[in-house]
C-alpha cells in the first residue's frame, strides 16, 4: 500500500515474482539502472532470496544488508532452525521432519494429541494446518505436502498462550545493532497469522537467546524470532524465524527503535549506535485485521468486543490523519480481490 502514500514519489509495477520471477528481477534491474536508490528493501521471503540469488541485477548500483544464503536458507528452513534452537538449548515444541509417504502413516499410528502440519520451508501461515484428532493427521500431512513439498509436524502450543517476537538488527559481521521484543494481543487469522493488535515488551533473556541462535546462522540484516508462551509451564517456545522486516514493525518505531532507518545507515556504512532501549506497553493495532479478528471471534462464540474500539492510547498502523491514502488504497485493493475473486 506504499504506493498510495504522499510520501511515494514513483511507483514501477512488475510482473509476479512467484509466477514469473526473471521478469521480476528483469524489471528489478531496470529500476535500479534507471534510479540507483541508495538501498534496497527486500520484503518478503521470496523477493529476498530472489535478491540473494541475483545480485547482478541491482548491487551495480544501490547498497543492502542481507544475510547470505547459506544463512538465509538457516533461518527460512523451519527443520534446521527447530534443530540449532534445541542444540542451543532454548525450548522447542516436539517436532517430526516427515520424509516419505510411509513416514506419515507410522506418524499417524504414534501420535497423540493436538498437532501443527507445516511446510518445512515457508513464511506466515502458509501451508499451515492444525490438528485436533491424531485420526485426521494423514489427511493434513498429504494435503501440505503435496502442495508445499517437505514438511514436518510439531506438537501444538496451548492457543492460550502469549505469541511473542523478538526483532534484531544485525550488522555484517553478525553483530548485534538493535533489538526489540513484543507481544501479540489479538492476530488475525486467528488460528495464527500476523498481528492485528500487539503491545512492545521487554524479556532480555529472551533476546539474548534469540541473539546467539542468529549469530549461530551468521545472520546479517533483520529478523524476527517467535515463540509461543506455553501455559501449561510458563516457558516460551521457540516456534521459527522470519529473516525479513516484519508487519507490525511500525510498533518498534513508534516504540523507539526504527529499523528501517538503522537498516539504511548500515547498508551506507553510515556511523549507527546500537538500540536496546524502547518505550514499554505502546499499543499497535492493524485497524482491518482486528476488525476481520471480531468478525471471527463471532462466528466461534467468542466476541472480542475490544476490537471495536476505535480509539485510546493506541497507535493504528493503516490509517493516519497525517497519510490517509494507504488506508484508503488497502480497502481499494481488497475490494478488487473480492470482486476478482483472488481473495476467495
Amino acid at each position: 500500500m506504499c504506493g498510495y502514500s504522499k510520501h511515494c514519489r514513483v511507483v514501477r509495477q512488475c510482473s509476479d515474482y512467484r509466477s514469473d520471477p526473471a521478469a521480476f528481477i528483469a524489471t528489478l534491474a531496470e529500476v535500479s539502472a534507471e534510479f540507483a536508490p541508495a538501498v534496497l528493501y527486500p520484503l518478503e521471503d521470496v523477493t529476498l532470496e530472489l535478491c540473494l540469488a541475483n545480485p547482478d541485477a541491482w548491487m551495480p548500483n544501490c547498497r543492502a544488508l542481507l544475510p547470505s544464503m547459506n544463512a538465509f536458507n538457516a533461518a527460512r528452513d523451519k527443520w534446521q532452525a527447530v534443530c540449532l534452537a534445541r542444540e542451543l538449548g532454548i525450548p522447542t515444541p516436539r517436532t517430526v521432519l516427515v520424509e516419505s509417504p510411509g513416514a506419515i502413516e507410522q506418524l499417524a499410528r504414534e501420535w497423540q494429541g493436538p498437532a501443527v502440519v507445516k511446510p518445512r520451508r515457508g513464511s506466515g501461515s502458509r501451508g499451515v494446518r492444525f490438528v485436533e484428532n491424531p485420526s485426521d493427521l494423514a489427511d493434513a500431512c498429504q494435503a501440505t505436502g503435496e502442495a508445499f513439498g517437505p514438511i514436518m509436524v510439531q506438537e501444538r502450543i496451548p492457543a492460550d498462550g502469549a505469541g511473542l517476537g523478538v526483532s534484531v538488527l544485525m550488522d555484517s559481521d553478525s553483530r548485534p545493532m538493535a533489538t526489540f521484543g513484543h507481544q501479540r494481543l489479538r492476530e488475525y487469522p486467528t488460528t495464527g497469522g500476523p498481528s492485528c493488535f500487539c503491545m512492545s515488551r521487554r524479556d532480555d533473556d529472551l533476546s539474548a537467546r534469540s541473539i546467539e541462535l542468529l549469530q549461530r546462522m551468521r545472520f546479517v540484516g533483520v529478523a524476527m524470532v517467535e515463540y509461543k508462551e506455553d501455559v501449561r509451564s510458563g516457558r516460551p517456545i521457540f516456534m521459527e524465524v522470519n529473516p525479513r522486516f516484519w508487519g507490525s514493525i511500525g510498533l518498534a518505531i513508534a516504540s523507539g527503535v526504527d529499523f528501517p532507518l538503522l537498516y539504511h545507515q548500515l547498508a551506507l556504512g553510515l556511523d549507527t549506535p546500537r538500540v536496546d532501549e524502547y518505550e514499554l506497553d505502546v499499543r499497535y493495532r492493524w485497524l482491518l485485521g482486528d476488525l476481520l479478528h471480531f468478525m471471527a471471534s463471532l462466528k466461534r462464540g467468542r466476541c472480542q468486543w475490544g476490537c471495536l474500539r476505535l480509539f485510546g492510547r493506541t497507535i493504528h498502523n493503516d490509517i493516519t490523519l497525517e497519510d490517509p491514502w494507504p488506508f484508503y488504497g488497502m480497502i481499494r485493493e481488497a475490494l478488487f480481490r473480492i470482486v476478482s475473486g483472488e481473495g476467495r
